[in-house]
Formats: structure tokens, sequence, C-alpha cells
């Protein structure tokens, strides 16, 4: 199983069908991994959000409009490129703090109520998808998340208005499905010297 198989599996299937979704333009990913080392990764073109999913990688920083359901269900999550038009603003780096690198997410609401949802993450070295926690972001403020380890790509998903019930499974079930026509992720090129 490559890295580009486990992350095409972070699409999941949606019973909402937006619109076209918006891609990022091609990029090479660089994480520094400690004082020496850094890891590379060429990414293709890929969504910012797709099936109510939301992509993360280092150095983005974009919005996106949440639409309420008429009905009983989960919200839409669409990109949006005007960042002062955003109901939620995600801004995605590693930082250096105490000589070690970590990753910061910053998430800013302009909503009337809470937001919840789950989160999973790739991360260098690593064939798996590993789910991770976030707060729930609260109305009109912003929140801080932060990881002690570089991450290769954040998916957040499972967007609510409604907190989760405690009975409901948080494991990730990825699909292997097909990614909107052109995305993906060359494989990765691994951890490297400096």
């Amino acid at each position: 199983m490559t890295i580009r198989n486990i992350l095409v599996g972070f699409v999941f299937v949606s019973q909402v069908h937006a619109a076209e979704p918006f891609f990022r333009a091609p990029f090479k990913l660089t994480l520094a991994v400690d004082k020496e080392r850094y890891y590379e990764q060429q990414v293709d073109k890929l969504p910012y959000v797709h099936a109510n999913v939301v992509y993360l990688f280092k150095g983005d920083r974009f919005g996106v409009r949440i639409t309420s359901p008429n009905a009983p269900g989960l919200p839409e999550v669409t990109y949006e490129p005007d960042l002062i038009k955003a109901d939620v603003v995600f801004s995605f780096s590693q930082e250096h703090a105490d000589a070690k690198w970590m990753m910061m997410l910053k998430l800013e609401s302009r909503l009337d109520k809470p937001l919840y949802m789950s989160a999973l993450m790739t991360v260098p070295g690593k064939t798996g998808i590993y789910r991770t926690s976030i707060l729930p972001l609260q109305p009109k403020l912003s929140n801080f998340e932060s990881w002690p380890h570089p991450i290769v790509q954040l998916a957040l998903k499972d967007f609510s208005f409604s907190a989760p019930s405690p009975n409901k499974s948080l494991q990730p079930t990825p699909t292997a499905v097909t990614p909107p026509a052109g995305a993906g992720v060359a494989p990765a090129s691994g951890v490297a010297e400096h």
C-alpha cells in the first residue's frame, strides 16, 4: 500500500454531492523532522474540500462555508476562497519552539453556534491513517491545536452542530474510492538528511 493509496483513502463517500471541488496547485511539501532531517513529498492537484472533508497541508490558510441542512443531517462544507466570506478559516503550519518542531492548526469561527468535527492524519515514515482529536470550535472564537510531530496531511470530517453521541464509533473507515479526476499525491520521497 503506497502513501498515495492511503491519502486517496481520505476521500470518503458522501450523500451530499457538492459542486466541482476547488483544487490547490501542485507543490512540494517539506517538513522538518528534527534539527538534521526533513521529509519531502510531491503533492499533485488535490482539492481543499471534497465530500465535506477538509484537507490540510503545512502552509495552508483558507476558509470554508458551513451550510445548515434543511432536514436533519450533517451540514455541507464547501471551499470559500474569500476569507472575509468564510464561516471558518483554517491555518496549518509547522512551528519551531523549545528546540523542537511541532504542527499547529488555528481554527477561526464566525459561526453563531459550536462546530464539532473529527480528524485523521498521515505522518512521515508511516503507512497508516491515524485518528486525532479536535476540540469543538466555539462560536465567534479561535481554537489552537498542536501536535509534537510532523503531519503530512490532516483531514477534518464529520462536521456537526451537535455533540457526537458517546456511543458513536470514531474509528476511521477509509474507503477505496476514486478521487476527483486529476487529484492525487505522488509517492513520498521519505525522510532525508540536510
